[in-house]
Formats: structure tokens, C-alpha cells, sequence
């Protein structure tokens, strides 16, 4: 495991046994949060690394179950990877994990709901509620205790492994995972994502454009691709304007924020729509690489941190619905769906 890596989680280890004692030591529980940020930082520095950010890119797809921490832990701690599980995926799979393997820890964090005694005018975690007391705080028709916010107190550790230590032949499989999507069959899955961008309550239409393929407007709630576009090639420009409909939703009031930051959303809608298409195995440019290249080595730990998060949800996102709108027709996907919610 990667040296930086085991340090983090051995402190991480370290705290929440004392805070096992103490779960209410918020000094205990800032110092976890702060282990997991520096552990975050130190998995971000990879990407000074142009190869870092395409196998990132090229593998959000693939593990798009995974939350985007765990994979930035997953890339910071093998490099190499091509396929996790968890023990009992590889099980369930009809294979094995072999031994001594080099394995891979990921991240869930364990919220607690707070809420508000109105009695004592206290904050209290619901856990430590009686059995009376939580009676009081399911009625709805009573205000003596109600919900307040959720509280992260600790984070629980996981472990998978890569294929490469298991028994599984991913060379021979791997095209019955994931979908392949070529001119033959394009039109399927053009068609899933129509009723994507139709359920996020956007319309959709195919008119003459001069001088670009598509765009999208909030203002009109409105998605326009050329009307001369077909096969992949219209897909490709389906992906990158659903892509802004559902990650730039901000921009709705506030057009002038685009024009101020364009780099920012036209980098992320590419690579978003870059990792859809990487997960359908369409032949994908690599410009969208060389863009997000460019405007990370410019920017700071949480604007990086920001834009990196809205790529990996929204593209498993879309992933999902597309998955969802073709589950009758494409490979069943069932990977490692534990411990990463």
C-alpha cells in the first residue's frame, strides 16, 4: 500500500478508537476530518501527472458505484488498477481473492443525526435518545424534540482488491461488463439519453447551427444539438449538453457566471462527457485530458477538489440512467455496490 496512504488510515485508526470513548470530543472529530482532507490533498497531487488524470477519466465508468473519495483513494494507492471488488463480490462472482494480496482501503463516512431537545434546548445525537424519547421525536404532531442536521463523527474503513489478486479473468469478461456502443447500435442509446435530458425536464431539439454542434440554455430550459449529426458523433454532443443541464444548474439565474468562468464549466462538461463515453467503450478524443490537465495546474486544492467531485457524480449519474433506460437491452452490470453509498 501506498507509504503516505497507511500513515493516514493508521492515524484514522488511531482516532477512532478514542473516540469510541468519547464520541462527543469535537476536537477528536475535527482532527479525523482533517486527516481525511490532507489524505485528499496528498491524492490530488497526482494529478500533476497528465497520465493520472486520463486513467482517472477512463475509470470513472467503471467504478462509477464507488463514491468519488474512494476513488481517488483507489488511484492513489494502485496506480495500476484496472477492476475492484470487495471480498465478498469476488464471492458472489464465483471467484476468490488470493493470498496475501495487496489490498485497498476506501473510505465511508458514518454520519449521526442530530436533534433538538426543546425541553433542555440541547443539542443530542438521536442514538442516545430513550425509547420514550424517541416516541416523542417520531410524533409529528410533537415539537418537544425535532430532527437538526446530520453529523459527520467518524469514518469506517473498507477493503478491496484489485482483479490482479484475484482469480478472476477480467481479460475474458470484460466485454460482457460494460456496454460497446458503435454507429450500428448508437441510435439506442441516443434514444436513452433523450428520455434522460427529457426527464430532467429539459426540451430537446434538432435544428440548423452555424458554427457549433449543440448548446444548452437554462434560461429557455432548452438543449439544441445540429440536426446534421448522427451515430456516436450526435451522441458524443447528446452527452456534453445533458452533462451542463445537470451539473451547472447554478447557471440558471446567473449567466454572467459562465462567461466569467467558462474554462471551468466547458472543462467539466467534457470530462464528464468524456468518462460517459470511455464507460459506453466509444472512441473518445483525448482533448478533454489535455483541457482538465491545463486548468488544474492552475488551481487550487478545493477548486480542484470541487470539479473533480461534480465530474464523478454527475457522470455516474448519467451512467445510472443510461443504465436504467437500456437495462433491457444491454450486458447486466452488477459490480461491488457495498459500502460505497
Amino acid at each position: 500500500m501506498n507509504t503516505v496512504a497507511k500513515e493516514s488510515f493508521n492515524k484514522i485508526k488511531e482516532v477512532k478508537a478514542k473516540l469510541r470513548d468519547d464520541k462527543n470530543n469535537v476536537k477528536l472529530q475535527e482532527e479525523l476530518l482533517n486527516i481525511n482532507k490532507e489524505l485528499k490533498e496528498n491524492a490530488l497531487k497526482m494529478f500533476s501527472d497528465e497520465s493520472a488524470i486520463k486513467k482517472f477519466l477512463d475509470n470513472i465508468g467503471v467504478f462509477n458505484n464507488y463514491t468519488y473519495n474512494n476513488q481517488l483513494l483507489i488511484l492513489f494507492q494502485k496506480p495500476d488498477y484496472s477492476f475492484v471488488a470487495s471480498f465478498d463480490t469476488y464471492k458472489k462472482l464465483g471467484y476468490s481473492v488470493k493470498r496475501n494480496p495487496d489490498s485497498i482501503t476506501i473510505v465511508r463516512p458514518v454520519m449521526l443525526t442530530t436533534v433538538l431537545d426543546n425541553r433542555t434546548n440541547e443539542l443530542r445525537y438521536y442514538s442516545d435518545l430513550n425509547k420514550e424519547e424517541k416516541e416523542i421525536y417520531k410524533n409529528r404532531n410533537d415539537d418537544r424534540i425535532v430532527y437538526h442536521s446530520k453529523k459527520l463523527v467518524s469514518f469506517a474503513l473498507g477493503t478491496v482488491f484489485d482483479i490482479t489478486d484475484s482469480t478472476m479473468p477480467y481479460e475474458e469478461i470484460k466485454d460482457k461488463l460494460y456496454p460497446k456502443v458503435t454507429d450500428e447500435n448508437a441510435d439506442y442509446y441516443i434514444d436513452a439519453v433523450e428520455k434522460v435530458i427529457k426527464d430532467n425536464h429539459f426540451n430537446l431539439e434538432y435544428n440548423p447551427l452555424q458554427g457549433k454542434e449543440g448548446y444548452c440554455t437554462f434560461k429557455e430550459n432548452k438543449i439544441v444539438i445540429s440536426d446534421k449529426l448522427t451515430g456516436v458523433a450526435k451522441l458524443k454532443v447528446l452527452l456534453h449538453e445533458l452533462a451542463h443541464s445537470l451539473a451547472h444548474t447554478n447557471l440558471k439565474d446567473n449567466y454572467a457566471d459562465y462567461k466569467k468562468d467558462r474554462g471551468r464549466y466547458e472543462v467539466e462538461a467534457e470530462a464528464i462527457s468524456y468518462s460517459v463515453g470511455k464507460f459506453l467503450n466509444i472512441n473518445m478524443a483525448d482533448d478533454s485530458l489535455a483541457y482538465l490537465y491545463s486548468y488544474s495546474k492552475n488551481k487550487d486544492f478545493e477548486e480542484l477538489d470541487n470539479s473533480l467531485k461534480t465530474i464523478v457524480e454527475i457522470s455516474s449519474n448519467i451512467i445510472k440512467k443510461i443504465n436504467d433506460k437500456t437495462k433491457n437491452f444491454q450486458f447486466d452490470y452488477n459490480i461491488d455496490n457495498e459500502m460505497v453509498k
